[in-house]
């Protein structure tokens, strides 16, 4: 994870020091910088470098707010870091959007949200 963790800084790092410059059609959208901030995070959270995935998660979500997934490794983060009470808005989040699609993905092997 520590490569992944390398490549995805450097993605981040090509963006913003090129944004300006790049043409219209092949600049990053919200979405794509959420992505890539997401997939750090995740880097980071394999690493148990809570903190820091979580200010990783923490800028997708600024990034676009929409971006999900975000909220679930966020929490999940929150939680390993012992801090139950503040996973929940972001479980909350979460579940709300899905629940709304009537698509809760299966994110570990073997969890069920048929419930929710």
């Amino acid at each position: 994870y520590k490569s992944a963790e390398k490549y995805f800084r450097k993605s981040i790092q090509i963006q913003e020091e090129n944004f300006d410059s790049l043409k219209p059609q092949t600049k990053p959208s919200g979405n794509d910088n959420a992505i890539i901030y997401y997939a750090l995070g995740h880097s980071l959270e394999k690493q148990k470098r809570y903190s820091e995935s979580k200010a990783a998660y923490d800028r997708s979500i600024e990034v676009d707010k929409s971006f999900y997934l975000s909220f679930f490794w966020r929490g999940s983060v929150k939680m390993k870091s012992g801090l139950f009470d503040k996973a929940v808005p972001d479980f909350t989040i979460f579940i709300e959007r899905f629940k709304n699609e009537g698509n809760i993905p299966e994110l570990y092997p073997g969890m069920n949200c048929d419930h929710l």
